[in-house]
């Protein structure tokens, strides 16, 4: 439960994408990151909450050759672009668990 990620929204992610096309430097790298740990634990209570319900969690040893956790660092990309995150993980949840309920009911 303690393992952690790096957790970004997705129109974060494209956003930072467009910021560095409309950029001159003829090649970057940058972190397109949060600069927060969000653990499994914060991922199993989302979902608990989102589904009102009381899972049983049954935590099960390690996938091999998996770190521990990992977070990135986006001061460049913040300080260059002046790009940063909107969106908060648990924001970011409710929009997925949103989608996933109106393409339900839209057929798709």
């Amino acid at each position: 439960g303690a393992r952690f990620r790096d957790m970004i929204y997705i129109d974060d992610v494209v956003e930072a994408f467009i910021k560095s096309l409309e950029t001159n430097y003829d090649f970057r790298i940058y972190n397109v990151s949060t600069r927060i740990k969000t653990t499994v634990e914060d991922v199993i209570n989302s979902i608990n909450e989102m589904f009102r319900n009381d899972l049983k969690i049954e935590y099960e040893g390690e996938t091999p050759g998996d770190i521990f956790g990992i977070y990135g660092d986006n001061n460049l990309i913040k300080n260059e672009l002046g790009w940063s995150p909107k969106i908060k993980f648990k924001d970011g949840f409710t929009n997925m668990y949103n989608w996933i309920n109106r393409s339900k009911i839209d057929g798709i």
